[in-house]
């Protein structure tokens, strides 16, 4: 567990995403990985403190894990990234999903003045023919394509 937001920490998250992997490709069911990065959070810590910059990550895992399903999950990557797992779920879904979380995140930030924002990497499989840290490469690699195309966006692939 991570200490502060009480969520997965890196390693738990690739151990339920190594048995999600399993089932989904037992049952030819689609599952699909967000990658997530606060835009701007050095900022938080650098003008309003750490204690700030621990809010906006506690306040995230908390709005994530309310819009989660028991089966999904999430974790605290390292610093700002997140990931989220989405069992049985393919890339429209996982596109609702994070546009309502976006939604809730920013609503959020904009209550508590803090200029943040967030930009989502998703990738939806439906083959598993890659290791789960070519996986979640391409979770990441989504995401730093929302990163270099303005901040706040959301990239997604499809591996089929």
């Amino acid at each position: 567990m991570d200490y502060l937001t009480r969520i997965a920490n890196r390693r738990h998250f690739e151990e339920m995403l190594s048995n999600e992997i399993q089932r989904s490709n037992r049952y030819n069911h689609p599952l699909s990985i967000i990658y997530m990065d606060v835009d701007n959070f050095k900022t938080i810590n650098d003008n309003l403190g750490h204690r700030a910059g621990d809010k906006v990550l506690t306040a995230i895992s908390t709005i994530i894990n309310s819009h989660i399903r028991s089966s999904d999950a999430i974790a605290r990557l390292g610093g700002d990234e997140f990931a989220i797992l989405l069992v049985e779920t393919d890339e429209q879904e996982a596109g609702k999903f994070i546009k309502k979380v976006q939604y809730e995140l920013l609503l959020a930030m904009e209550s508590y003045t803090f200029p943040v924002t967030f930009s989502f990497g998703i990738a939806t499989f439906y083959s598993f023919t890659k290791n789960i840290r070519e996986m979640m490469h391409i979770a990441d690699s989504c995401m730093y394509h929302s990163k270099k195309s303005g901040k706040n966006r959301i990239s997604l692939q499809v591996v089929r």
